[in-house]
């Protein structure tokens, strides 16, 4: 089975108004992936000075993925690679805490965060996910966007964090 991406999901945080807004480049059905991997890369070339902070090699090698599959010119995705902030990279290389994984869940709950739905991971939504595409039942695309939002809300809570920590 060929891997797809259905969700793309964005927190834009601007620090100059103090507002913070979620977005999410989301495929009702597999065959929009590359519909969602344009959309967001207009997205984020929208902001071409803007850092981008994820956690792990995963988005990085995602959009290297996409980038690939869809045939996309360089010079439109490459300047995004290079504003990619990896901070599970930069917590492990940097700081030793009291967790017992260094995982975006474990570190994000001992600073305080907490996910709406308690016990959901990625692995749930791929479920949600296959049970949207097989029931229709739009429920199912509400978990999976609320579980990425806390997700994007989670790594900033991180980065906040680790900037207060470390300077």
């Amino acid at each position: 089975m060929l891997f797809r991406s259905y969700l793309l999901g964005i927190l834009l945080v601007d620090r100059q108004e103090n507002r913070q807004q979620f977005y999410a480049f989301l495929a009702e059905k597999p065959e929009e992936e590359e519909q969602i991997w344009r959309q967001f890369l207009a997205f984020v070339n929208r902001y071409e000075q803007a850092p981008i902070f994820h956690f792990s090699e995963y988005e990085a090698e995602t959009i290297k993925r996409l980038a690939s599959l869809y045939r996309t010119p360089r010079r439109q995705f490459a300047p995004l690679l290079s504003r990619l902030v990896d901070l599970h990279h930069r917590v492990i290389n940097s700081v030793t805490l009291p967790v017992e994984s260094y995982s975006l869940k474990s570190l994000a709950n001992w600073l305080g965060f907490k996910w709406r739905d308690v016990g959901v991971g990625g692995d749930q939504c791929v479920c949600w996910y296959d049970q949207w595409l097989k029931t229709g039942d739009r429920r199912f695309l509400e978990l999976i966007l609320r579980y990425n939002e806390d997700d994007c809300r989670a790594t900033l809570h991180l980065k906040d964090w680790l900037i207060n920590f470390l300077f």
